[in-house]
């Protein structure tokens, strides 16, 4: 959620991760219309709709894909953040790196902001995790919230790098959504 009530917890494992750095409406929230079938010849691909809890009854929902095609990671993200119910927080991104964990359905993903109504400065961090528990109905998928504000990219190649949180939102269950990986 945005960018405040973060603390940082270190996760192990290191990654070798590549970096760089049309639209589809849903609950009030620009999303990337980009799903796994159309990733083509993506050598990876991961895509998401997610509504997670996120505090006090808070629900945070947000969308998002990027794909990895010959080391060039590129994507896209949106946020709806709730904490003012009569006047939602919106921010959208590019994704400019995820790390597909050695499970194969647990994600490390990063972004910089392009767009918000926070008053953030463009090009700052977002970083989020995500676990594909299989086909809808098989499992319930989970998600940190979506964090942001950072004061620049770097946080966002780190968590993908290392799995560095920064949020207080472990990977919960989804309220609603899914979760897609493709390797």
């Amino acid at each position: 959620m945005s960018h405040i009530r973060r603390l940082p917890i270190v996760a192990g494992a290191f990654v070798v991760v590549a970096c760089n750095g049309g639209d589809a409406a849903h609950d009030g929230v620009t999303a990337p219309a980009l799903n796994l079938a159309q990733a083509g010849q993506a050598s990876e691909a991961v895509a998401a709709n997610v509504q997670v809890p996120v505090l006090r009854g808070i629900v945070e929902s947000f969308h998002f894909s990027a794909v990895r095609r010959n080391g060039v990671v590129s994507g896209e993200w949106t946020v709806k953040d709730p904490v003012d119910p009569e006047a939602p927080g919106l921010a959208s991104g590019t994704v400019i790196c995820f790390s597909i964990q050695p499970d194969g359905r647990t994600v490390f993903l990063g972004g910089v902001i392009e767009r918000n109504n926070f008053g953030i400065p463009a090009g700052s961090g977002a970083a989020w995790t995500v676990v594909d528990n299989g086909k809808p109905g098989a499992g319930v998928d989970l998600s940190t919230d979506l964090t942001f504000g950072f004061p620049s990219s770097n946080a966002a190649t780190n968590h993908c790098a290392t799995g560095t949180t920064f949020t207080n939102i472990p990977p919960t269950p989804l309220l609603a959504g899914n979760v897609q990986v493709k390797r």
